[in-house]
């Protein structure tokens, strides 16, 4: 089970560095331009992704799949 999930994160450590370096290059405004959808902007989409991201952290943190 523990080595599924480092290969989970290593899988989402890339799938992240990927996204961000497309939006790096994307234009500011572009980022916080409503898009009808449900988080209303890329920047909403983003700050769903790390507010997750950091939920699951902690659990991991607080498991014993840690050691």
């Amino acid at each position: 089970m523990k080595e599924i999930l480092f290969v989970m994160a290593r899988v989402n450590t890339d799938a992240d560095r990927k996204l961000y370096e497309v939006l790096a290059q994307a234009a500011a405004d572009l980022l916080d331009r409503p898009t009808g959808g449900y988080f209303q902007s890329i920047m909403g989409a983003l700050n769903y992704i790390l507010i997750s991201e950091l939920g699951w952290l902690g659990r991991f943190r607080n498991s014993e799949l840690r050691n």
